[in-house]
């Protein structure tokens, strides 16, 4: 019984914190809307807000390897 009421309780609270994390979602989304046209405006109409989804597809990963120290060594066999 213990159990199942603090997975109730457990349950309550996840909830709880959801519906926060929705509500401070959604405020922040609807002044990202609200700061798109003065954004607009200051890039001269160009929406660059786009931009970051079309570089997704397009970015390749590479790896550059450098050479930092070379040694010779004498081979001595045993």
């Amino acid at each position: 019984m213990s159990r199942i009421g603090e997975s109730a309780k457990q349950q309550e609270q996840r909830r709880e914190q959801l519906d926060k994390f929705q509500k401070i979602k959604e405020k922040h989304l609807e002044r990202l809307a609200i700061q798109k046209h003065q954004r607009l405006q200051l890039r001269r109409g160009i929406d660059t807000d786009s931009l970051f989804d079309q570089q997704t597809s397009t970015v390749r990963e590479e790896i550059v390897e450098f050479l930092i120290k070379t040694e010779e060594e004498e081979y001595k066999p045993q």
